[in-house]
């Protein structure tokens, strides 16, 4: 994708603030950071937002979904403690298994 897609598609966001709005999938894509295989595997585990059709051959997204998943991986983020690894424990003698 090209980066300038990634900006045009945050700056169309920014001029949508607030109100409810349709991302196509390279929206979706410059969003999320996630390829077009991945995003369709977690659709079909459950694990990402469903996309709505809007024609016989186009599909989106809706912006309040895709934010949300946003919001809750930061959070999951937040909240998943980090594992401690030999290279993460520099000059230290502890080993983790």
């Amino acid at each position: 994708m090209q980066p300038t897609r990634r900006v045009n598609a945050l700056q169309t966001e920014a001029k949508f603030h607030g109100c409810e709005r349709i991302f196509r999938l390279p929206d979706v894509i410059a969003i999320c950071g996630l390829s077009k295989s991945q995003i369709h595997l977690m659709m079909h585990r459950g694990e990402f937002p469903q996309n709505v059709q809007l024609g016989q051959r186009a599909v989106g997204w809706r912006s309040s979904e895709i934010q949300d998943w946003v919001q809750s991986k930061f959070q999951q983020a937040r909240m998943t403690p980090k594992k401690l690894t030999t290279s993460s424990i520099v000059g230290n003698t502890h080993v983790s298994r």
